[in-house]
């Protein structure tokens, strides 16, 4: 669908209301699928005159679409129907970009208009009219206080749709937005159930709050997904579904059948790398069937297994329940493995209904489902911080258990960083996602930058961050750490190794911390700092560390041991350069890439013969 600038400006300032929403409506959604990136659908004059691309969006396109949807949104006349509402709020955070990348910054001056006592007046008051568009303007980076549980008492249904998409965000850059997370993480999952049904909420962004839990700072930062889990559950009986309970068995002839559900599975994706070897050896006990998005899988991965199903539905639950319950039914699937729970909404319904007498996960999110029917999560022994912080029964796997796959052929073919005796200034690599950003890691950066007698600048190798997420990104690290850092966006691997190899140093992000980055960092022959804690995806990096001979002193467990840390690796050049040396990163990168990887499948067959034992 295209989208033409000057056409949504006339349609908004013309007062034409339907005709710019669903202008504006394309333009969420083409930001949606492209990850905060336009494509060749959107057009402007002012693009053609200047001559760039429809991928490069200036300050000037940005103001000019912001100031129309200001129009539009703040015109009294304009109202949402609540299936209009209910279809846009699924685009909430593409709204908030918006105004984040503009010189607005956020909506506010929209939602103060809104004010029944006049813009400055305190608390805000609004006639019920406007809520519904004061839900999908207000942000995490919004200045204006509201009290949840006021809010919740005046409009529960809107009140629930604006909390998960406030929590569903990619990227929180602010303290303030920051507080406003942890403080919804605390207060929504005893309310939710309050909701009891899924069917006006925005279900589409479900799996952003799932996932994006793991990566506050609050210990109980997963209540919420038993919360979610429950309604997902109401529905699943709603729609006419049971759990299938049959006894564990073995066949009278061949292997017993495991139903592998994927989500991302294609050969160059995290998952893959650290799951893939020993998914394969497990056919040496079980015949292995895949079920997973065409899309989301390549020729290499559906290698992996002895047979894989498309998935069928195109999204639509029931259509895959059928589907999977069949399969099981006509093929006795005995045991239910789902690498990852949470990247999409399928899986976090299918993790919510036993199809197997036995259901397991493993790391591919590092963090505990919260679903009754999933019954093990199988983990490497040195990754777990905390048992607590699961609510499968965790099963702990020696450390050789789960060996990576090398994304590069060979080792041989990746750059090396030049060991640099004493650098003028001390390049520090810093490998996240844009969900691991957060005011309290980015800080801590400036403290190191300011505190730090050598001088230093950071590279930060941000994942997921196109468009105008990575235009927002690099606003924000810029207003943390000015000329301190320099934002690399996401790009080709092998390029991104070449800038790698150009650092000194690493450190990584908490609390949520790296895996594959390490296994990247340290093939260039880079070493640094972590910080570790109870959660498994704040754990992994001590369990790394340690498997690589790294010191002690690298693994720190608060934010200023964490800090000081750094400021040893950065200054002391001639210990920092030792331990390069005697890490010898690519020959200690390969106790990575091998072990046993018979392992897995071996535990998940004791673990089925042993269910057929307690039934005898």
């Amino acid at each position: 669908m295209d989208f033409q600038l000057e056409r949504f400006e006339c349609l908004a300032y013309s007062r034409q209301y339907e005709l710019a929403m669903q202008e504006l409506l394309k333009l969420l959604q083409m930001l949606d699928s492209g990850y905060g990136s336009f494509n060749e659908n959107f057009s402007s004059s002012s693009i053609q005159a200047m001559q760039v691309t429809s991928d490069l969006i200036d300050l000037h396109i940005l103001t000019r679409i912001a100031a129309a949807t200001t129009a539009l949104f703040s015109d009294p006349e304009f109202h949402f129907s609540e299936t209009g509402f209910i279809q846009v709020i699924q685009y909430h955070r593409w709204i908030s970009v918006l105004f984040a990348v503009s010189p607005f910054r956020n909506a506010d001056h929209i939602i103060r208009s809104f004010n029944l006592n006049g813009h400055f007046s305190t608390p805000l008051q609004m006639d019920n009219s406007n809520l519904a568009k004061f839900c999908l303007l207000y942000s995490l980076e919004s200045e204006i206080e509201i009290d949840w549980d006021i809010f919740w008492q005046t409009n529960k249904l809107l009140a629930v749709n604006l909390y998960l998409v406030l929590m569903s965000s990619r990227f929180i850059s602010s303290p303030e937005a920051h507080g406003k997370r942890e403080s919804l993480l605390r207060w929504l999952p005893e309310h939710l159930a309050e909701i009891g049904t899924i069917d006006q909420l925005p279900v589409g962004i479900f799996h952003d709050v799932y996932m994006h839990c793991s990566y506050s700072g609050y210990a109980g930062k997963h209540n919420i997904k038993a919360a979610i889990n429950q309604l997902l559950r109401y529905k699943i009986e709603e729609l006419g579904f049971s759990d299938r309970i049959v006894p564990a068995r073995l066949p009278a002839t061949g292997k017993p059948v495991m139903l592998v559900v994927l989500e991302w599975f294609y050969s160059t994706h995290a998952v893959y790398r650290v799951l893939a070897k020993a998914i394969r050896k497990a056919r040496d006990q079980f015949y292995l069937i895949g079920v997973g998005d065409e899309l989301t899988i390549d020729d290499t991965g559906r290698a992996v297994f002895d047979e894989f199903i498309p998935r069928s539905g195109d999204g639509d639950i029931p259509n895959l329940f059928h589907q999977l319950i069949n399969i099981a039914e006509e093929r006795d699937v005995q045991v239910l493995y789902m690498p990852s729970v949470g990247m999409t909404l399928y899986t976090m319904f299918l993790a919510n209904l036993r199809f197997a007498p036995l259901q397991i996960t493993t790391l591919g999110h590092s963090a505990s489902t919260f679903a009754p029917q999933m019954d093990y999560f199988i983990i490497d022994e040195d990754f777990v911080g905390n048992e607590a912080c699961f609510s499968e029964t965790v099963i702990k796997t020696p450390t050789d258990a789960f060996p990576f796959t090398p994304f590069a052929q060979s080792l041989d073919e990746l750059p090396q960083a030049p060991l640099r005796a004493a650098p003028a200034v001390v390049e520090i690599a810093m490998v996240a996602s844009t969900m691991k950003l957060n005011p309290d890691f980015l800080y801590a950066c400036r403290q190191i930058a300011e505190q730090s007698p050598t001088p230093v600048h950071f590279q930060f190798f941000i994942g997921a961050a196109r468009g105008l997420v990575g235009l927002q990104v690099t606003q924000v690290v810029e207003r943390y750490l000015g000329k301190w850092a320099t934002v690399n966006l996401q790009q080709g691997y092998e390029y991104y190794c070449q800038q790698l190899a150009n650092c000194d140093l690493y450190i990584n992000p908490f609390p949520f911390g790296n895996m594959n980055s390490i296994v990247d960092l340290l093939s260039v022959g880079l070493v640094g700092v972590c910080l570790s804690g109870d959660e498994p995806h704040e754990h992994i990096d001590q369990g790394l560390f340690e498997r690589l001979g790294m010191p002690d002193w690298l693994v720190t467990t608060n934010t200023e041991d964490y800090i000081q840390a750094a400021l040893r690796l950065i200054n002391n050049h001639e210990e920092r350069l030792a331990i390069r040396s005697n890490l010898d990163g690519r020959a200690a990168i390969n106790c990575l890439f091998e072990g046993r990887d018979e392992l897995f499948g071996l535990i998940v067959q004791d673990l089925h013969q042993a269910l057929i034992t307690q039934q005898l």
